[in-house]
């Protein structure tokens, strides 16, 4: 083992939808699995203003706050988008 837990490897993933005026979005990571909610705080943390569809991230899952399971952080903008990489 590496000393790095199987939640902080990185993951990659498309945008699904994100609401700005509501702070929030899920994530579609590749390889399948249920959807990776991501909330502003995280967004603007990596020092984005905002998420569109299509986007290409990779991320970390952390626990949520409240104990509301995981959440994506450590956002990385990926090059491309959805549509270019299929």
């Amino acid at each position: 083992m590496n000393g790095r837990s199987r939640q902080s490897e990185r993951r990659r993933g498309v945008v699904k939808f994100f609401n700005l005026s509501r702070g929030y979005g899920f994530i579609r990571p590749d390889g399948g699995g249920p959807d990776v909610f991501v909330h502003i705080t995280a967004v603007n943390r990596a020092g984005m203003a905002a998420l569109e569809t299509g986007m290409r991230l990779s991320f970390i899952l952390e626990p949520a706050p409240g104990g509301r399971g995981m959440q994506a952080g450590e956002l990385q903008l990926l090059d491309g988008t959805e549509e270019e990489c299929s």
